[in-house]
């Protein structure tokens, strides 16, 4: 018989720093003891490097922490059937219009076999945040790339510089 082995979640806004600290000090302690994990409400891009060296000070090496998502959206973005229509994706790709579905885990663009899943948010794992959560299986793009992590923040994005029509203009 196999005992079951406790799980241990530790939890802050942005998952960067206290949860993560918090997190490294029971897994470096308990070993395989206890599962830990860590998720925020709003997490950040990345865990902040100065709880990095705070840790790696104590000889806990936390480098490879990614901040989590702690809860899910109100409402599923991807079901069967809908009430109402407002966008109709089909047609437009029909009519030559790049359709995309941008959510805050993921980025699918449909195309003449369906949705295709191109990008995923950073901390996001795919299977059980996404996959997992969505009533079909999309087509995952053989070069799936991480979302913009700038996306995620606070600060301003710079879209003016940012856009294909400026970069062209250069």
């Amino acid at each position: 018989m196999t005992a079951e082995v406790a799980e241990v979640l530790f939890v802050c806004v942005h998952n960067a720093g206290r949860s993560q600290m918090a997190a490294g000090y029971l897994a470096h302690l308990a070993g395989d003891t206890i599962t830990v994990l860590s998720a925020g409400s709003e997490p950040a891009d990345k865990t902040n490097p100065d709880a990095v060296l705070v840790m790696a000070e104590e000889g806990i090496d936390i480098a490879a922490a990614v901040p989590r998502i702690l809860t899910d959206g109100a409402v599923p973005k991807f079901v069967d059937e809908v009430a109402q229509v407002t966008f109709n994706g089909r047609r437009a790709h029909a009519n030559g219009q790049s359709v995309l579905y941008i959510t805050e885990r993921c980025v699918l663009r449909l195309g003449d076999g369906g949705l295709e899943l191109i990008e995923i948010a950073p901390g996001v794992d795919l299977e059980r945040d996404v996959l997992a959560r969505m009533g079909f299986r999309p087509e995952i793009a053989p070069d799936l790339r991480e979302m913009d992590a700038a996306i995620f923040t606070d600060a301003l994005l710079g879209l003016a510089e940012r856009s294909p029509v400026a970069r062209r203009a250069r």
